[in-house]
């Protein structure tokens, strides 16, 4: 009878362990940023292309500024374009106005909130969802 209670003890732990484990959830970081390239600039706007993305890369929780060359980080409005050109998604100071995946060939217009664009300004891009790493651009 021992033996018995001992081992349906032990059956039991091993279920409820697989159960806590499969309740759990891992936060994986990306470690592949965004790959952009300069298409255009302005005096107040930049335009960038997304040449690729890793996949599952989305516009949830991304984060945009724009720092002038020897400045402090500015905000930044955007607007993403799809590769056919279409509006897709607009970024304020509160984020992205839509969840959308980030492909290659789609286009981001950046403009700072304050100040002209000036080569050796950076834009940083970052997602707090952990979808893509930390972006940078230096605007030439």
């Amino acid at each position: 009878a021992t033996i018995l209670m001992v081992a349906i003890t032990v059956v039991l732990a091993a279920v409820l362990y697989v159960m806590v484990m499969g309740m759990t959830t891992t936060n994986t970081t990306i470690t592949t940023p965004l790959a952009l390239n300069q298409q255009g600039k302005t005096s107040s706007t930049v335009t960038i292309g997304i040449t690729s993305a890793p996949n599952g890369a989305t516009t949830d929780g991304v984060s945009i500024s724009y720092t002038p060359k020897g400045g402090t980080p500015l905000g930044a409005t955007a607007t993403l374009y799809s590769a056919a050109g279409t509006v897709v998604a607009n970024y304020t100071s509160t984020g992205f106005d839509a969840t959308v995946t980030l492909t290659s060939g789609m286009t981001l217009v950046v403009t700072p909130t304050s100040g002209s664009v000036s080569a050796g300004d950076v834009i940083t891009i970052s997602s707090s969802q952990n979808t893509f790493s930390t972006s940078t651009i230096t605007v030439s």
